[in-house]
């Protein structure tokens, strides 16, 4: 599984704290393809909403997505 770390680093170096993010995440109908793979869809019509303070695991079988949407999130 992916655990996220305390402060997760974001790609500018800075750091991600309960003081510079709190709301909520959404997902609407995502449909997602990696550049070497066009014509495969990892996601179709993928839909996810995170409360604000809500813990959520994403669980599944390999190759099913899990690292793209943890990936997205980031």
């Amino acid at each position: 599984y992916l655990e996220m770390p305390e402060s997760p680093m974001m790609s500018n170096g800075t750091h991600i704290t309960n003081e510079t993010f709190n709301g909520n995440i959404s997902f609407n109908n995502v449909k997602f393809s990696y550049p070497t793979r066009p014509d495969f869809q990892v996601l179709k019509d993928f839909n996810l909403n995170i409360q604000a303070g809500q813990t959520v695991a994403i669980v599944g079988t390999s190759g099913n997505g899990k690292s793209t949407i943890a990936a997205l999130l980031e």
